[in-house]
C-alpha cells in the first residue's frame, strides 16, 4: 500500500521480514503481519490489521482496525534451500517460543539457533510426473520431500508417517488429489513440516479431506508441533470437486502458519465443500487463516485449548443459488456420504451455517482480529443484488463459557442482507461494519477485555468507541448507509 494506505487490494500477509524505511504501510480490508520489525507499525487496512511478535512504534494503538500481540507464542519459519559452494542444503528452521521480530537480524544472521541442516543426500526431488507411490517410498526411507513446481496428478495420498519429515513445494506445486484419498495424510507423528503448495481436487472427484492431519486423534507434543506454512486450497475453480472438509486436523498441538481455503462460486466455476478448516486436536495455534465461501462453517473447532490468530471469512456469493443437484438428494449416497444438504439453499439449511464456529463442547479457546463478511448475492457484473438475499441470524457461534473469548472481532455487510447478530446473540449493524467483543459469554467493549480469558503477552488493548465511514472507493452496496459501528 501508499503511504495513504490505498491499494494491497483486500489485504495479505507479511512474516519474518525486516524493513528498514519508515514509510512501511499495509492497505486494503485486512492484513496480517507476524515477526516483522519496523520502525513503525501502522493501521492502513481500513477494517483491521493484527500484527503478532513484532518489533516497532504501534500507530494507531487502542483504535478499533488495529491490534497488537507482543509475542508469537510458538513458530517456527517454513522450511527453505541453501547452497555454500557445490552443497545444497535443506533447512528446517528451529522451533521459537515467544518471540518478537524475525528470525534474522539487521546484517543477515540468524538470531538464535538455525535449525537443522539437511544434506540433499538426505532429500528426494520430485519431479514431472513423480507419484505419490515413489514419493511414499523415499518417505518410508528416511528421506525428506522437495517438489519441484508442477501439477502432481496423485493416484494415492503422499503418506507423512515418520516423525521430523518436511515435504516442501517450490513455486506453490500444485498437488491435485484422488477420488476418496486425501492429497496429504500426516500420521501421529511430530514435527513434521508441510510448506508451500496449491491443493485441489481431481475432476469430478469426491473426499472427506484433502489435507488429514492425523488418522485418529493423537494428542501431540507442544516442543515438536507438526507445522503447515503457506498452503492453499482451491475448490472447484472451472472443474466439479467436491470436499467435506479441505483441512482437517485431528492431532494435538498443530500450528497452521498462513492458509487459505477458497471455494470458487463465481464465473461459473463451481466446487462444492462443506467446511474450509476442521479442528479436532487439542492446542492448536492458527495465525492468518483464510477461508471463503464454505457452504456450512467456513472453520469448525471442536478442540481444547485452541488458539487464533487472525481469521478472514466470506460467506458463500452464491448461496441463494443453493448447491449441486446432488446435494438435494433426500439422504447421502453410499458414494459420498457426508453429502446431504437438506434445503434448496444456504439460507435455509436447518443446520446454521456459519462463517466461524467452535463447538459448545469447547472449554477453552482465545481468538483475535476474527472478521466475517457478508458476500451473497456477490459476483456478477453489478457486484452485488445478483440473487436474492437474506439476513442471516449470526455469523460467529461461540460457546459462552468463562474460558471462551474473541478479541477484536468485525461484521460486515459488503453484499447480501447482512447479519443480524455479529457474535451469538450479540449487535450487529446490517447496513455497514461493525468491532466488538466476546468474553465470557457476554459482549463487552475495550475498556473491560481485560477481564477476558487472553494471553498474558497481548500487550495493551483498548477499544475506544467510534464511528467511521466505510472508504468511498470500496465496491459495496449501500454505500451511503455503511459505517462502522463500535461497540
Amino acid at each position: 500500500a501508499d503511504s495513504q494506505g490505498k491499494g494491497g487490494g483486500s489485504g495479505g500477509f507479511i512474516a519474518d521480514c525486516l524493513v528498514k524505511t519508515s514509510d512501511f504501510h499495509v492497505g486494503g480490508q485486512q492484513y496480517f503481519v507476524r515477526n516483522l520489525k519496523a520502525p513503525n507499525l501502522n493501521k492502513d487496512a481500513w477494517l483491521s490489521t493484527l500484527y503478532v511478535g513484532c518489533e516497532g512504534n504501534k500507530i494507531g494503538q487502542g483504535e478499533p482496525n488495529v491490534a497488537f500481540v507482543d509475542h508469537s507464542p510458538s513458530i517456527a519459519e517454513k522450511p527453505y534451500i541453501t547452497k555454500n559452494g557445490t552443497t545444497w542444503s535443506l533447512v528446517k528452521p528451529k522451533l521459537r517460543k515467544n518471540v518478537r521480530g524475525p528470525s534474522f537480524d539487521e546484517s543477515g544472521n540468524p538470531v538464535g539457533e538455525v535449525g537443522e541442516s539437511i544434506d540433499f543426500s538426505q532429500v528426494y526431488v520430485a519431479k514431472r510426473g513423480a507419484t505419490a507411490a515413489e514419493i511414499n517410498k523415499h518417505i518410508a526411507n528416511g528421506k525428506h520431500i522437495i517438489l519441484s513446481p508442477y501439477v502432481y496428478h496423485l493416484e494415492d495420498s503422499i503418506r507423512l508417517t515418520k516423525s521430523g519429515t518436511v515435504l516442501l513445494g517450490l513455486g506453490l506445486a500444485t498437488l491435485e488429489c484422488a477420488e476418496r484419498r486425501p492429497c496429504i495424510i500426516i500420521g501421529a507423528v511430530d514435527d513434521v513440516r508441510v510448506a508451500g503448495f496449491t491443493i485441489a481436487g481431481a475432476v469430478n472427484s469426491n473426499n472427506d479431506a484433502w489435507v488429514q492431519i492425523g488418522d485418529a486423534k493423537y494428542t501431540g507434543n507442544a516442543d515438536k508441533p507438526s507445522i503447515l506454512s503457506d498452503n492453499h486450497i482451491i475448490v472447484g475453480y472451472y472443474r466439479k470437486t467436491s470436499v467435506k472438509s479441505s483441512v482437517e486436523i485431528n492431532n494435538g498441538q498443530v500450528i497452521v502458519d498462513h492458509s487459505w481455503s477458497w471455494r470458487s462460486d463465481i464465473d461459473g466455476a463451481y466446487g462444492e465443500s462443506r467446511n474450509g478448516f476442521t479442528v479436532h486436536g487439542d492446542g492448536v495455534t492458527a495465525y492468518g487463516i483464510f477461508s471463503e465461501h464454505h457452504w456450512q462453517f467456513n472453520l469448525a473447532w471442536y478442540g481444547n485449548n485452541g488458539r487464533n490468530y487472525f481469521f478472514q471469512c466470506e460467506t458463500p456469493w452464491d448461496a441463494a443459488r443453493g448447491t449441486l443437484v446432488d446435494w438435494h438428494q433426500p439422504r447421502a449416497s453410499a458414494s459420498c456420504p457426508w453429502r446431504n444438504w437438506p434445503a434448496p439453499n444456504w439460507y435455509q439449511n436447518p443446520s446454521k451455517p456459519r462463517c466461524y464456529y467452535v463447538d459448545d463442547q469447547v472449554q477453552d479457546f482465545f481468538g483475535i482480529s476474527i472478521l466475517a463478511y457478508s458476500m451473497e448475492g456477490g459476483g456478477c457484473s453489478k457486484w452485488c443484488g445478483c440473487q436474492p438475499t437474506q439476513s442471516m441470524d449470526t455469523h460467529i457461534q461461540i460457546p459462552n463459557k468463562p474460558g471462551v473469548s474473541l478479541l477484536n472481532v468485525a461484521c460486515w455487510k459488503n453484499c447480501g442482507g447482512g447479519v443480524d447478530h455479529c457474535v451469538n446473540t450479540g449487535r450487529a449493524d446490517l447496513w455497514g461494519a461493525m468491532h466488538t467483543n466476546w468474553c465470557s459469554g457476554k459482549e463487552v467493549d475495550g475498556a473491560h477485555v481485560s477481564t477476558c480469558n487472553a494471553p498474558h503477552d497481548l500487550g495493551d488493548f483498548e477499544i475506544r468507541p467510534s464511528v467511521t465511514e466505510v472508504p468511498e472507493d470500496l465496491e459495496t452496496i449501500d454505500k451511503g448507509r455503511a459505517v462502522i459501528t463500535v461497540v
